[in-house]
C-alpha cells in the first residue's frame, strides 16, 4: 500500500510540477527585466503579456497564465481605470487564457482580490503556493480547479505574482488508473479538502472531517500530519497517507489510500492456504529425497573414505617395507599429488634420499678407517719389532763397551758393527715415522669422515621429528573425524526412524577413523624403531670418533719419541764414528758412551710402552670401525 501511495505522489507531482516550473521561469524573467531599469517605472504594461502569450502557445493544454501587480508598481494606475486587463483600481492584472474555441484572449484576472489565496499567499510568504480546490469556468464549463503561483520581486521585494489555473481532472484520472475495488484513493490538501478521490459519493472541496462515511473520519487524523509518511489502522481498515511536495512551498498535499482489512487481507488469506497446501506437499518429497539422499550419501562417503584411507595404508606398507626388508634404501613411496598424505610421502622420500647418502658416505668412511687401522696396526707392529731389535742392539753395544778397555780390535769391530746396526735403526726409524705420519693423517680424516656422519644422522634424526609432527596432524584429523560421526551417531538417535540409515553411515565413518588412527600409529612406532636404530648407529660412530681421537694422539706421541729416538741413535752412529777413528780415546768416552746407551734404553722402554698403548688404541678402533662397517652393511644404498 505504501509503494502504491508513493507512485501515485509521484504521478501528480510530475503533473504540477511542469506548470509551477514555467510561472518560475516567467516570475524570474519580470524579476530580472524589473531589476534591471533603475526608474519608478519598472517595466512596460504592453511587454508583459508578450512572454505569457509565448509560452502559452507552446502548452495548448494549459488554460492560462495570469500575473497581478501590486498598486502602482508600474506607475499611473489611475489613468488605467475601466482598462480590460486592469482591476477596479486600475492595478495591472492581466491574463492570457484559451476560449473554448482555442483561440488565446488577452483580460483581466477574474475577481481579482488581494484577498484571494492565489494572491495572498505567495505575496506574504515569498514563496511558491499551490491552492486549495475551487469551482471556476474554464472554457465554458464549470470545473473544479486549484492553482500554482509564484512571487515576482525588486531589489528582495515582493512586486508581483504569476500563477496558473489547472483542473483536478489530470488527477482524478491518475486516481482512477490506480484504483482497485479494495478500496478508495483520496488526494487531500493542506487544509484538509479533498482535491480528487476514486468515491464517487465525496464531492471534491468537501473537508475531510466532514466525510459522512465512518471509514474516512480517520483520515483527517492523517491529514493534521500530512508532512510525513503515514501507515495506520483500526480494527476495520488499513490507512496509508504520502505527502507531496512541491520545493519551497509551505502547503503539502497528501495521497491517502482506505481500505478494507478483510479486503486487503483476502491475497493474504489465500497465500497462506497456498502456503500450507505447498507445505504439505513439501513434507512428502523431503521424506522421499531424504531417503535418496541417505542412500546417496552412504555411497559416496564409503567411496570418498576408501579413497582417503588408501594412499595411507599405500605409506603405511611402503615404510614397513623398508623397515622389515633389510634395510634397502633404494625404495621410494610414489607420489602423484599435493594431499597430506602425499606431503607425508615426500618428506620420507626426503628422509629415505638423505638415509641413503649418509649410509652410503658411513660405508666408504668405515672402509677406510678399516683399512687406515690396519696400516697402522702394521706400522706400529713394525716400530714395536725394530725397537726390541734396537734395545737387543744396545744391550750388545754396552757388553762390547765394557770389553772396550781390553782391546780396542775388539772396539773397532764392535764399532763397525754398532755403526751397521745404526743404520740399520734409523732406516727402520725413519720407515716407522714415515708409517706413524700416514697414521696420524688418516686417523684425521677418518675422524673427519666419523663426523660428518654423525651430523648426517641427526639430520635424518630432525626429518623424523617433522615426519612426527605431520602424523600429529592425521591424527587430529582422525580424532576430529571420530568426533563428527560420534555427533552424527547422536543426532541421528535423535532423529528416531528416520535418522537409523545415518546412523550406519556415521558408525562406518567412525570405524574408519578408528582404523586411520590405527594405522598412524603404527606409522609412529615404525619411525620410533627407525628413530632407535639411528641412536644406536649415532652412539657407534661417537665412540668410534673418541677412539680415532686417541689413536691420533697415541700416533703423535708415537712420533715425537720415533723422532727423539732417531736424534739418540745419529749420536750413537757419531759416538762409534768416532770410536773407530780413535780407539785411543775408547776408554776415555767409554763411560760417556754407556751413560747414552742408558738413556736410549730408557727411551726405547718408553717407545716401547706407547708403541703397545697405540697398538691397543688402534685395535679398539679397528673393532669399532668393523662394527660400523657391519651395522651400514645391513642397509641398501
Amino acid at each position: 500500500m505504501q509503494n502504491r501511495a508513493t507512485a501515485i505522489s509521484e504521478e501528480i507531482h510530475a503533473y504540477i510540477a511542469s506548470p509551477l516550473d514555467t510561472v518560475r521561469t516567467i516570475a524570474q524573467i519580470y524579476t530580472s527585466e524589473a531589476e534591471k531599469n533603475k526608474s519608478a517605472r519598472i517595466l512596460d504594461r504592453d511587454d508583459i503579456p508578450r512572454i505569457m502569450y509565448s509560452i502559452l502557445k507552446r502548452q495548448p493544454e494549459w488554460h492560462n497564465i495570469y500575473t497581478e501587480w501590486q498598486k502602482n508598481v508600474l506607475g499611473a494606475d489611475a489613468f488605467y481605470y475601466g482598462d480590460p486587463t486592469s482591476a477596479a483600481d486600475g492595478r495591472y492584472v492581466p491574463s492570457v487564457s484559451v476560449d473554448k474555441s482555442g483561440e488565446m484572449r488577452l483580460t483581466a484576472a477574474q475577481n481579482f482580490s488581494e484577498t484571494n489565496p492565489w494572491y495572498q499567499c505567495p505575496v506574504s510568504t515569498q514563496k511558491d503556493c499551490i491552492t486549495d480546490p475551487r469551482t471556476a469556468e474554464i472554457k465554458g464549463n464549470t470545473q473544479t480547479v486549484f492553482d500554482v503561483t509564484t512571487p515576482v520581486f525588486r531589489f528582495d521585494k515582493t512586486v508581483a505574482m504569476v500563477g496558473s489555473t489547472l483542473t483536478t481532472a489530470q488527477i482524478q484520472s491518475i486516481l482512477a488508473k490506480r484504483a482497485d475495488s479494495n478500496g478508495e484513493l483520496f488526494v487531500v490538501s493542506q487544509d484538509g479538502r479533498v482535491v480528487a478521490s476514486t468515491d464517487q459519493q465525496v464531492q471534491h472541496g468537501a473537508a475531510v472531517s466532514k466525510l459522512s462515511s465512518p471509514a474516512y473520519h480517520f483520515l483527517a487524523k492523517l491529514q493534521n500530519q500530512s508532512h510525513k509518511s503515514q501507515f495506520k489502522q483500526t480494527d476495520s481498515h488499513f490507512y496509508v497517507s504520502q505527502p507531496i511536495e512541491f520545493g519551497n512551498m509551505p502547503q503539502t498535499w497528501s495521497v491517502m489510500i482506505v481500505t478494507p482489512k478483510q479486503a486487503a487481507m483476502a491475497p493474504v488469506t489465500q497465500l497462506n492456504q497456498m502456503m500450507t497446501d505447498a507445505e504439505s506437499d513439501i513434507q512428502n518429497t523431503i521424506y522421499w529425497v531424504s531417503g535418496l539422499v541417505l542412500i546417496l550419501a552412504f555411497g559416496i562417503i564409503q567411496v570418498v573414505i576408501r579413497r582417503q584411507l588408501a594412499p595411507l595404508t599405500s605409506v603405511e606398507h611402503s615404510i614397513q617395507a623398508i623397515a622389515q626388508g633389510g634395510g634397502d634404501l633404494t625404495q621410494r613411496l610414489s607420489v602423484n599429488g599435493k594431499t597430506e598424505i602425499d606431503r607425508i610421502k615426500q618428506s620420507v622420500n626426503q628422509m629415505l634420499d638423505a638415509l641413503q647418502s649418509m649410509v652410503g658416505q658411513i660405508q666408504q668412511a668405515g672402509g677406510r678407517l678399516s683399512d687406515t687401522s690396519t696400516t697402522a696396526n702394521n706400522a706400529i707392529t713394525d716400530a714395536h719389532q725394530a725397537l726390541s731389535d734396537n734395545t737387543e742392539t744396545l744391550h750388545q753395544a754396552a757388553t762390547a763397551m765394557e770389553q772396550l778397555t781390553a782391546t780396542s780390535k775388539d772396539v773397532a769391530t764392535n764399532s763397525e758393527a754398532s755403526q751397521e746396526k745404526n743404520a740399520a735403526v734409523v732406516s727402520s726409524l725413519n720407515q716407522c715415522m714415515e708409517n706413524v705420519s700416514n697414521n696420524v693423517a688418516r686417523n684425521q680424516t677418518a675422524n673427519t669422515d666419523l663426523q660428518k656422519a654423525n651430523s648426517f644422522v641427526s639430520e635424518v634424526k630432525a626429518s623424523g621429528s617433522d615426519i612426527a609432527a605431520l602424523l600429529d596432524d592425521i591424527r587430529g584429523i582422525s580424532d576430529q573425524t571420530n568426533l563428527l560421526a560420534l555427533n552424527a551417531a547422536i543426532e541421528s538417535a535423535r532423529a528416531g526412524e528416520a535418522g537409523r540409515g545415518f546412523a550406519v553411515v556415521a558408525d562406518e565413518v567412525r570405524a574408519l577413523a578408528q582404523h586411520s588412527q590405527k594405522s598412524v600409529d603404527q606409522i609412529v612406532s615404525t619411525l620410533e624403531t627407525f628413530n632407535q636404530l639411528l641412536t644406536d648407529i649415532e652412539a657407534v660412530i661417537q665412540q668410534g670418533e673418541r677412539g680415532a681421537a686417541e689413536g691420533y694422539q697415541a700416533s703423535v706421541s708415537v712420533q715425537e719419541t720415533l723422532n727423539e729416538i732417531v736424534d739418540l741413535v745419529q749420536q750413537l752412529g757419531d759416538i762409534n764414528y768416532q770410536t773407530a777413528g780413535a780407539a785411543e780415546e775408547q776408554s776415555a768416552v767409554s763411560q760417556q758412551v754407556a751413560e747414552n746407551i742408558q738413556a736410549l734404553s730408557q727411551r726405547i722402554e718408553q717407545t716401547l710402552s706407547l708403541s703397545e698403548q697405540a697398538q691397543g688404541a688402534n685395535q679398539t678402533l679397528n673393532h669399532e670401525a668393523k662394527t660400523i662397517r657391519q651395522l651400514v652393511d645391513t642397509f641398501t644404498v
